[in-house]
């Protein structure tokens, strides 16, 4: 078997064509020998533009320094869960009220209490509204033929 070791460094680089790239990669999937050495080459290798090894430890510390949403404490996070179950427990009262009320018929009671010759005998609010508006259109035609 024939070994493409020097054509490795031209590879890593990208220094080589589409034909030549494709045959280096279909070697390196079936050659160890040369696929352990090209591990080795990307490990002496230098990127360009590569970053510096310190760089993540910095950036990480800056994101610790300067988080802007400041993470719960476990005493928040509990506090915030017993809120949740209060707030519930509320919601949960309050139907039951409801639906106790409701089969206790006072809701109906309460709808009695008022009287329907009262409400029947009044014009509805819509019916004032255009009563009103009606009116003082009238008023102010009058005034203009004066």
């Amino acid at each position: 078997m024939i070994h493409i070791e020097k054509d490795l460094w031209p590879y890593i680089e990208e220094k080589v064509d589409e034909q030549k790239r494709q045959q280096i990669e279909g070697h390196l999937e079936t050659c160890e020998q040369c696929f352990g050495y090209y591990i080795d080459l990307l490990e002496q290798w230098n990127a360009p533009g590569r970053l510096s090894d310190s760089f993540t430890e910095t950036a990480i510390d800056k994101i610790n320094i300067q988080q802007p949403f400041p993470q719960k404490s476990l005493q928040q996070k509990s506090s915030s869960h017993t809120s949740k179950m209060k707030t519930v427990r509320h919601y949960l009262l309050a139907a039951g009220l409801t639906l106790l009320l409701m089969a206790s018929g006072i809701f109906q009671d309460i709808l009695h209490i008022t009287d329907q010759t009262n409400l029947d005998s009044r014009p509805s609010m819509t019916d004032s509204l255009m009563q009103k508006t009606d009116s003082w259109l009238t008023q102010l035609l009058k005034g203009e033929d004066q």
